[in-house]
């Protein structure tokens, strides 16, 4: 074809220029070494056009077999999962007869690149032929990983697209297969995609489906709450209840904690347990947080006008938040914009948080600084309370509801609960025992020196209105006790 494939060179170590027998030499090792180079060059465009697929340069048909026998083989020897999206374009045939084979290219290649912005780097994307296209979702850890992937196809897919200046609303079905639940074969494996596939079809298309019905309703649930979580929290859509946190030993209110919660318009009350995960997933706890803490700081500011005694708010901050660099200027916002204390502002972390890392111990002192109370929650839970206290400046201790729910009955959770409240007190922190229910814990707790009491015996969480309303009694009942 008269293309340059290389160079062949020879040198002396002296200055000199070939003889007539030593040029004839070198012409004939370039010669040679042209031949094998020129056979190496074919042999690699005949492996790229054996395992590249010509018109959207995804993974041909043949290198997605070797691959997917390949990732069966691991699997099984690393006992590791995979997912595999089998995935079909929507009424492609009428793009084809209406608009030319040119425009069903330039979709089939469009949808090559939106199909490889959808999947992760670790996954092989692949074109089986025609309108068909593969993705091996590798080294998965639940079933949630595949679902991901599969959604942000019909996401990306459904892009418009101009082809041959007529704008179009592309669609694509995808049927999900599990290994090893699915299938332990490459055909088998296949099959159930394929199954899976039918099933999407058959349901309306431009959705996805697994091979086992039931996974498939449990992904839809999931994404629905995270769409719906995602608009909730952008439009302060959840509200606040209140707990109140009581002294032990004159049953005033001397503090609230604030929880969120949310009522779905379709499934109803949502635990926090579940939606605070999902926020935290698709990275939404930051402004749940903040509105959080500005609600909070509203309400306290509120009951301080009205003239209640000065309380103070606990609010939970999740581990992923706590380390976060706007977390401090929020706080110091919402005090600033209220007119509230610092003191009236206690933060509630996990012991998960408390570590002796040093990013930890530096967000620490720099809410101490701020002057905002920080509580280690549901203290006893976690396996690393003991040895980092000595490290962390926090205020309060709130003993875990396990450990109350028996000390009435039990003499280790007696023993074990007398032991972290003279500790704590030791340490100059003030204990909070939670999940509180029957007059004989309190009576119980009380006599073991505990500070604060918060559990169902007290109150239930209210809404701000009863909260302000139980304020009222409280301040009465306690001023006719003080009396």
């Amino acid at each position: 074809s008269g293309t340059v494939l290389g160079a062949f060179g020879m040198y002396y170590n002296h200055p000199a220029l070939p003889s007539e027998e030593e040029s004839n030499d070198l012409t004939s090792a370039a010669r040679l070494a042209g031949i094998i180079m020129e056979r190496e060059h074919n042999q690699r465009r005949i492996r790229d056009l054996a395992y590249s697929d010509t018109l959207t340069g995804l993974s041909s048909r043949a290198y997605f077999y070797l691959n997917l026998n390949k990732h069966l083989k691991q699997s099984e020897r690393n006992n590791t999962r995979f997912g595999l999206l089998y995935i079909d374009l929507d009424g492609f045939k009428s793009v084809n007869d209406t608009l030319g084979h040119d425009a069903g290219d330039l979709l089939l290649q469009e949808t090559a690149l939106r199909l490889r912005e959808a999947s992760r780097d670790t996954d092989l994307v692949a074109r089986l032929g025609g309108d068909e296209f593969c993705i091996i979702v590798d080294d998965i850890v639940d079933n949630y990983c595949s679902a991901n992937v599969a959604e942000r196809c019909l996401k990306l897919i459904s892009q418009p697209i101009t082809l041959n200046g007529r704008e179009q609303i592309p669609s694509c079905s995808v049927g999900v297969a599990l290994y090893p639940a699915d299938g332990g074969s490459v055909e088998s494996l296949i099959k159930a995609a394929d199954t899976a596939l039918y099933e999407a079809k058959k349901l309306g298309k431009n959705r996805y489906a697994f091979y086992d019905k039931e996974l498939t309703d449990k992904a839809e649930y999931r994404f629905k709450l995270e769409q719906d979580l995602k608009e909730a929290i952008e439009q302060q859509q959840l509200t606040l209840v209140y707990q109140p946190q009581v002294d032990i030993s004159s049953g005033a209110i001397v503090g609230v904690e604030a929880l969120s919660r949310w009522k779905h318009p379709q499934f109803g009350d949502i635990s926090p347990a579940k939606f605070i995960g999902i926020a935290e997933q698709i990275s939404m706890i930051k402004p749940l947080t903040e509105w959080v803490i500005q609600t909070v700081c509203d309400q306290v500011a509120a009951w301080k006008r009205q003239g209640f005694p000065p309380i103070h708010a606990a609010v939970n901050i999740s581990p992923s938040h706590f380390l976060d660099a706007d977390l401090l200027p929020v706080i110091a916002q919402a005090l600033k914009t209220t007119g509230l204390s610092p003191v009236n502002l206690e933060l509630e972390v996990t012991e998960g948080v408390v570590q002796t890392n040093i990013k930890n111990l530096s967000a620490f002192h720099c809410l101490q600084e701020l002057g905002v109370s920080l509580a280690i929650d549901d203290f006893g839970s976690g396996y690393s309370s003991f040895s980092s206290l000595k490290h962390m400046n926090v205020n309060v201790l709130k003993i875990d509801k396990h450990f109350i729910d028996e000390i009435v009955t039990d003499q280790k959770s007696q023993l074990l609960v007398s032991s972290m409240i003279d500790m704590g007190h030791s340490l100059g922190y003030k204990i909070v025992a939670e999940g509180i229910e029957k007059p004989e814990q309190q009576e119980q707790l009380k006599s073991l020196n505990c500070d604060v009491g918060q559990g169902y015996l007290f109150s239930k969480p209210l809404p701000a209105k009863e909260m302000t309303h139980l304020l009222k009694q409280n301040q009465s009942r306690t001023s006719v006790k003080g009396v």
